[in-house]
């Protein structure tokens, strides 16, 4: 599901809050297709709620990891989920 593209600069007041209108739906999505997989949606909740925590923390550490060419291979002892390590 896509995501529609902002209407308001940053700067504007409802700018926050169109991000979250954008959003409302695709993640809606994700819940429902994680409970239809087999997972309880408290669960489901609880899990994107520590998956945004440990976003903000990684953005927050790097903004633009795409920014640095590395040469570092990911250690074959990190867990990865759906092909993005988790360290």
């Amino acid at each position: 599901m896509d995501v529609v593209s902002p209407s308001f600069p940053p700067n504007h007041s409802d700018y926050d809050l169109a991000c979250q209108v954008a959003l409302d739906l695709p993640v809606q999505d994700v819940i429902d297709r994680a409970v239809l997989a087999g997972w309880r949606t408290e669960d489901v909740l609880s899990a994107l709620e520590e998956v945004a925590k440990s976003k903000a923390v990684a953005y927050q550490h790097d903004p633009d990891p795409e920014d640095e060419a590395t040469d570092e291979a990911v250690d074959p002892t990190t867990p990865a989920f759906s092909g993005f390590s988790v360290d």
